[in-house]
């Protein structure tokens, strides 16, 4: 079960690396009014392919290991999908922590452009931004990794209560 649930979650992750990726890369492209819509909207489409993408490649992953699994039930494909869920959460959020340690500078500036233009930011707000950067990266990867596996535990439980069929005149 834990080799499966590697693969499957390396390849989950994989996929929500490849979106942070290509959004990043989007992001450098020069800013120009036509451009800024196609990118907005190219964005909205990666979003949602990584969104259904995903649940599907979830899916699969689920149904794949209830057909090797004899003994498959809705409850070990719950907990097969939980686990691909946590290690899926894993990879992504290292690779979230990763790109916020390299990006660290930029994530203060749009904090403290955030803080300009709130009419009423005090300069105890400056310093609470100041000592919270540093650990950015390191609140961003237990945040994703509690995010992303929540997200995923309730998908598995939706998604479980079809895997395997009960229905015996099928297949």
């Amino acid at each position: 079960m834990w080799n499966q649930a590697a693969v499957a979650g390396l390849s989950l992750g994989g996929v929500s690396i490849a979106y942070m990726l290509l959004t990043y890369l989007l992001g450098l492209l020069p800013e120009r009014a036509a451009l800024n819509v196609l990118t907005s909207v190219l964005n909205l489409l990666l979003w949602v392919a990584k969104f259904v993408g995903c649940i599907l490649l979830l899916r699969f992953f689920i149904r794949k290991y209830a057909s090797s699994d004899i003994e498959a039930s809705h409850s070990k494909s719950f907990k097969f999908g939980a686990l691909v869920a946590f290690l899926s959460a894993l990879v992504y959020s290292a690779a979230y922590m990763g790109y916020c340690m390299l990006n660290l500078d930029q994530i203060t500036e749009v904090a403290v452009a955030t803080l300009n233009s709130l009419p009423g930011a005090t300069q105890q707000m400056y310093d609470m931004v100041d000592s919270m950067m540093p650990k950015m990266p390191t609140m961003g990867f237990f945040v994703n990794l509690g995010w992303c596996t929540l997200y995923g535990v309730i998908v598995s439980a939706i998604l479980s209560q079809k895997i395997p069929d009960d229905n015996p005149f099928r297949g």
